[in-house]
């Protein structure tokens, strides 16, 4: 593991060579995360790269042309065109609410490890584990989140969303054909019934304004 004073050392050493395109992206990598006073963590082995933020590592090896996301096998498409062309013609043929009820269930699923993970390695109480994981998770362009409200007697939250990929997928398309974020409004479903402890229910109202698209989620049971 290189440390912050290697990665300077690694920088001053690459400043006085003539660089090869692998060399210069190492090079680039170093210099942002340094910048940032954030560590990249580099293995030994070589075509092989860690970084680690908001405490989620990233590993891709080029071996094998893989990527893993806190070690869960992961790959990166481009939200438009590539994500937006795959989803536009489901929802065309499923229709709007079918499909949005049809994500929101299978995005719940497996959502009682993540509220585990909340309230135990991420925090002691699931305002703060909460927070956390929306950080974590923004590493991976799910936007960033604020809990503006949570009322656990009530069993009440709202939650806003800045920046979703699940919003941005839909910028480009015709308001009469979006579908809103049933994804993310499925995760938090989950997150939120167990939180509460009994099943609630949200309704997803979307922003889709380019200089700051946001949703906005109300939970309740």
């Amino acid at each position: 593991m290189l440390g912050f004073v290697g990665n300077r050392v690694i920088l001053k050493y690459l400043d006085s060579i003539n660089l090869d395109y692998k060399s210069r992206r190492i090079k680039t990598m170093l210099e942002q995360n340094i910048n940032k006073n954030t560590v990249p963590v580099i293995s030994r082995k070589d075509r092989e790269y860690t970084v680690e933020i908001n405490q989620i590592p990233i590993h891709w090896d080029l071996n094998k042309g893989v990527m893993t996301f806190y070690g869960i096998d992961s790959a990166l498409f481009w939200i438009d065109p590539s994500i937006s062309n795959m989803l536009v013609p489901i929802v065309e043929e499923l229709g709007k609410d079918l499909f949005r009820l049809l994500v929101a269930h299978s995005s719940s699923i497996g959502t009682e490890e993540d509220y585990h993970a909340m309230i135990s390695s991420l925090s002691n109480n699931f305002e703060e584990g909460f927070l956390a994981w929306g950080q974590g998770v923004s590493s991976a362009g799910w936007g960033c989140f604020e809990l503006e409200d949570y009322k656990p007697s009530e069993k009440i939250a709202i939650v806003i969303n800045k920046n979703s990929w699940e919003i941005s997928v839909q910028r480009n398309i015709s308001p009469e054909k979006r579908w809103g974020a049933p994804f993310l409004q499925g995760k938090l479903i989950g997150i939120f019934s167990h939180a509460f402890g009994i099943p609630c229910w949200a309704n997803d109202i979307c922003h889709f304004d380019s200089e700051n698209p946001y949703t906005k989620k109300l939970y309740k049971n």
